[in-house]
């Protein structure tokens, strides 16, 4: 088969795992050591919310998802104030039962179903 035509595959996976490790924690340990350096004045929490953006954006493909993500949103700039992070959690409840609900009822086309 073709597993024998090479055999020694696994070094060539355990080469590209072993940089791709090496180079997250390089990374990690550049963050937690030079993260105390930046100033707390420049604000770079935001920098974590860019790149949640950054990663949701390809994701939101149909209605469903879409109205996922707003109902998620929405609810966890009002909740954002709750206690112990409650608000997180019922932002992803909402953005789950909303997702499904507009998955089930609503057609490909937009249109609501008749039920």
């Amino acid at each position: 088969g073709p597993d024998e035509a090479r055999p020694h595959k696994h070094w060539f996976f355990l080469g590209g795992s072993l940089v791709m490790w090496t180079g997250w924690q390089l990374a990690s340990w550049g963050g937690i050591f030079a993260g105390e350096l930046i100033p707390r004045e420049w604000s770079l929490e935001f920098s974590a919310t860019l790149a949640l953006i950054a990663v949701l954006i390809p994701l939101l493909f149909d209605r469903a998802a879409v109205c996922a993500a707003l109902a998620a949103g929405g609810v966890a700039l009002i909740a954002a104030k709750w206690p112990l992070n409650v608000g997180l959690l019922a932002a992803i409840a909402a953005g789950v039962v909303v997702g499904l609900a507009v998955a089930r009822f609503a057609r490909p086309n937009g249109k609501e179903a008749a039920r």
